[in-house]
């Protein structure tokens, strides 16, 4: 199954919390996070766990989805997802509003994710910037 706004993005796996799909490039891998998502420390480990063979591959570009409603995270799994999930050399999220993009902005600023983070409203806003940094 095909991302249904890239047909150029394969399913590669779709679990309890989020389905993943990569392009086949081989350089980017999408996480879109289902509704409603609550990621503790258990379900930070198992997306390392999900993520670890596409960053071995060689992927450059992580983008996480986090569109959905009813999104949480615990700190557990922050500190976790900080401390050993950050896999790709360039890690851009997409999230639903303006006011959840500039509070994630902030947070970014004050808690240094790791690896280089952009925000975005949109996934095809994301796309664009990955192309206009190949």
């Amino acid at each position: 199954m095909n991302h249904p706004d890239f047909p150029n993005f394969n399913e590669v796996l779709d679990c309890d919390f989020a389905c993943f799909f990569f392009n086949v490039k081989g350089t980017t891998l999408i996480s879109r996070f289902k509704e409603p998502t609550h990621i503790d420390l258990d379900i930070a480990q198992e997306a390392k766990e999900v993520v670890k063979p596409f960053k071995d591959a060689g992927s450059e570009y992580a983008i996480i989805d986090f569109t959905a409603q009813f999104f949480s995270i615990t700190n557990e799994g922050k500190k976790y997802w900080k401390e050993n999930v950050s896999p790709h050399n360039t890690c851009l999220v997409v999230v639903k509003g303006f006011a959840v993009k500039t509070i994630a902005n902030i947070y970014a600023r004050f808690d240094k994710p790791g690896v280089q983070t952009r925000v975005f409203n949109s996934i095809h806003d994301s796309f664009d910037w990955i192309e206009a940094n190949l």
